[in-house]
């Protein structure tokens, strides 16, 4: 799967940021059901630290920088 059709699966509204509840499908789907509720919870606030680089809560996503 392309990433820029996983992040747009995830991406609920479609704004090209994900919001944290949008973050965890994310993170739930990736992890195939293999961690536990905690380990989501720390998972996701680890993602949210390392990759909300302007800290506004959302994370930005345009694939085209990446291609």
């Amino acid at each position: 799967m392309q990433l820029q059709t996983l992040l747009d699966q995830f991406d609920a509204d479609q704004d090209t940021v994900l919001n944290a509840r949008e973050a965890g499908r994310l993170l739930r789907y990736v992890a195939g059901g293999h961690l536990s509720g905690r380990q989501l919870d720390f998972g996701l606030a680890r993602l949210m630290a390392e990759a909300d680089l302007d800290k506004d809560g959302l994370l930005s996503y345009n694939v085209s920088d990446y291609t």
